[in-house]
C-alpha cells in the first residue's frame, strides 16, 4: 500500500513539472460528486434542491470508464463526494479501479452507512465524516433524527479498523464556535483531526449562506481565521487546516490568491458532466469524452478567464484551493504535513 501511494506521490510531482516547466494543463485532482441522492436534507446543501435524488447518476460501466479516462488524463488523486456517495452501491468497485490506477481516493460521507458497508470503503486513502455541530444542531440542520450518534459510530468504527478518520465541519458565525469547539474536543480524545471549512459558496448558494447566517459582506474571512487561530492554540494538531488555505482566506479569496482550478484540476457531475473552470460555473457544464472536454479550444479560452470573472470575486472553495496551493511550493509542504499520517498511516 505504501508502495502504490509513493507511486502516486510521484505521479503528483510529475503531475506539477508539467504544469510549471510546460505550462501544459494537468487535472491531476479530480472533484466528483459521485452521485446527487442523498438520505438527509441539509439546508446548506451546495447541491440544488431540485438536482436531488435525480435518476441521472453514471451506471457502473460508466463511471468506471470515467475512471479510465480520468487516468489517462494522469489524475493522481479522486474525491468522491455527493449527494452521499455511500447510497451507490459500487462505491466499492470504483475506489478499487480508482487504486488499481495508482490513484489516492478521498471519501467525504454524512457517516449514515452501515458498518458492513463501511468496511467495503476500508480501501479509500482518507475518509472524512461530515458532522455540523452538537447532536441537537446538527440532527436539526440534517432533518435526520439520530444523525449525529450515527456519524460519531461511524468515526468510531473506522479508528477500530485501522483508519485515521476525519471529522469535517464548517465555520457559520461566531455563535457556531462552542459548537466547533465540542467537535475539536472529540477529535482530541479520540485522536483524530478535524478539518474547518468557511461555508461559503458563489452565486446563489453565497447568498443563500449569508441571509441564512447573518454574514456582513466582508467579515467572513477575518471571523474565520480568528476562529480558526484560537482552535489551533487550543487543540494543536487535532485541527488539519493547513497554511495554503488561511493564506487565501486571508488574501480576500482565490482570484487574489492566484486561481489554479483548471491547471490542475477536474470537477466532474454526478451524470458524467464537466464544470469549466470548476462547479462554481454550472453554465458551463459539458458532456464527452474527458480529453476532449478538457483541452478543447473552448476550455482553453476558459482557462485564460479562471478566477477573473465577477463570480470569482471573493472565491473561498477549498477543493480547488487546494489544487492552487499544490503548485506552490510552500503550499506543497504545507499540504503535505498537514495530510501525511492520514495517507500514509490511515
Amino acid at each position: 500500500m505504501i508502495q502504490s501511494k509513493l507511486i502516486t506521490g510521484l505521479g503528483i510531482l510529475k503531475a506539477i513539472g508539467k504544469v510549471k516547466l510546460l505550462n501544459k494543463r494537468v487535472p491531476a485532482y479530480c472533484e466528483w460528486e459521485i452521485t446527487h441522492y442523498c438520505n438527509m436534507s441539509c439546508s446548506w446543501c451546495s447541491t440544488l434542491t431540485a438536482a436531488r435524488n435525480n435518476a441521472d447518476d453514471l451506471s457502473s460501466e460508466q463511471a468506471l470508464d470515467v475512471i479510465e479516462q480520468l487516468s489517462d488524463l494522469g489524475t493522481q488523486m479522486v474525491h468522491f463526494s455527493g449527494g452521499e456517495p455511500m447510497l451507490r452501491k459500487d462505491l466499492h468497485s470504483l475506489i478499487t479501479r480508482a487504486k488499481q490506477k495508482n490513484m489516492m481516493v478521498a471519501l467525504t460521507t454524512n457517516g449514515s452507512a452501515s458498518s458492513e458497508a463501511m468496511e467495503r470503503v476500508l480501501h479509500a486513502d482518507m475518509i472524512r465524516v461530515s458532522i455540523d455541530g452538537t447532536e441537537e444542531f446538527h440532527d436539526e440542520q440534517r432533518e435526520f433524527k439520530g444523525a449525529f450518534k450515527k456519524a460519531i459510530k461511524t468515526v468510531e468504527f473506522l479508528i477500530s479498523k485501522g483508519k485515521k478518520p476525519q471529522i469535517v465541519t464548517f465555520y457559520t458565525n461566531e455563535s457556531s464556535y462552542p459548537m466547533i469547539t465540542e467537535l475539536a474536543k472529540i477529535c482530541e480524545t479520540l485522536g483524530i483531526q478535524m478539518i474547518l471549512n468557511i461555508h461559503v459558496f458563489n452565486g446563489e448558494h453565497g447568498e443563500k449562506a449569508k441571509s441564512y447566517y447573518g454574514w456582513r459582506e466582508n467579515d467572513v474571512g477575518s471571523m474565520y481565521l480568528s476562529a480558526l487561530g484560537r482552535l489551533r492554540k487550543e487543540f494543536g494538531s487535532a485541527i488539519a487546516n493547513p497554511e495554503p488555505f488561511s493564506s487565501i482566506v486571508s488574501s480576500g479569496g482565490l482570484d487574489t490568491y492566484g486561481c489554479r482550478a483548471m491547471d490542475f484540476a477536474i470537477n466532474i457531475k454526478a451524470d458524467g458532466s464537466v464544470c469549466l473552470p470548476c462547479t462554481q460555473f454550472p453554465q458551463n457544464i459539458k458532456k464527452g469524452d474527458l480529453r476532449e472536454i478538457y483541452y478543447s479550444p473552448e476550455a482553453d479560452e476558459i482557462h485564460h478567464t479562471q478566477g477573473k470573472k465577477p463570480e470569482c470575486s471573493g472565491c473561498l472553495m477549498r477543493c480547488m484551493g487546494s489544487a492552487s496551493a499544490m503548485l506552490n511550493l510552500n503550499g506543497q509542504k504545507d499540504l503535505f504535513n498537514t495530510y501525511a499520517k492520514n495517507l500514509f498511516f490511515g
